[in-house]
């Protein structure tokens, strides 16, 4: 055989284009085509693109592996969950590229996200993530969430990605405060405006307190007592 340079630059690549390689389980000789490794690319996360987790979903998992989505709603052994039948699912807190992703789940409380199959963009659902809950001590939270709307089902080996993601780019905002152990909270955001204020205690209650808006960006919350929660400016 040829030296590898001595064949022709051949452009523009094609689907069907193949590379030699080497199996990595048995060393065995093997050909890729230029569509495979794309599929491999996108579907398994390999090219990593700023804000977005990638996860594969595990319908017998309990407390998964990492890069697992797992316990739909708290239940086990459903191979095909309809997206508007989920409430809320369990991950790891490194998603299949091998990168911590808890901060930034943390810092999309109170935001709208999308979660979609990699190989089939029809396939999604998109959800308020209301609240992220550390399972113990284990590297496994629990997300619960608001479906919003979408289309499909999360099927059991299927991979899917999450990020964040808003329909309404000029509408009505929401802003999230957390705050710990306080019966005055002083609150200043980004709105420009007079929020409505709803406030959810780490119980997950709704409770109230009384609103004093100082400015257009600035507003005191009183509550009888010393409370710890968020607070959903809208």
């Amino acid at each position: 055989m040829a030296l590898i340079s001595s064949y022709p630059d051949y452009l523009p690549v094609n689907d069907g284009d193949r590379w030699i390689g080497t199996n990595s389980t048995n060393g065995s000789t093997r050909n890729f085509t230029a569509q495979q490794i794309a599929d491999y690319l996108n579907i398994r996360a390999k090219i990593m693109i700023g804000g977005q987790m990638s996860y594969q979903y595990d319908r017998d998992t309990t407390i998964g592996t990492l890069g697992k989505l797992f316990n739909i709603n708290g239940a086990q052994g459903v191979a095909n969950v309809p997206f508007a039948n989920v409430v809320s699912f369990d991950i790891s807190t490194t998603d299949l590229s091998d990168e911590i992703v808890t901060q930034f789940f943390q810092y999309l409380i109170g935001s709208n996200i999308l979660i979609g199959e990699g190989d089939a963009i029809s396939n999604f659902g998109h959800y308020t993530l209301d609240t992220l809950t550390q399972k113990g001590v284990t590297p496994f939270y629990t997300a619960a969430v608001t479906y919003l709307g979408g289309n499909g089902t999360l099927t059991d080996d299927k991979i899917y990605t999450m990020f964040q993601f808003d329909t309404d780019t000029t509408g009505d905002k929401t802003e999230v405060v957390a705050f710990n152990n306080l019966a005055v909270v002083n609150v200043t955001h980004g709105l420009n405006k007079w929020p409505s204020v709803t406030v959810v205690t780490t119980a997950n209650d709704i409770i109230y307190g009384e609103v004093q808006y100082l400015t257009t960006s600035t507003l005191t919350l009183t509550f009888t007592n010393a409370q710890s929660g968020r607070i959903f400016l809208n």
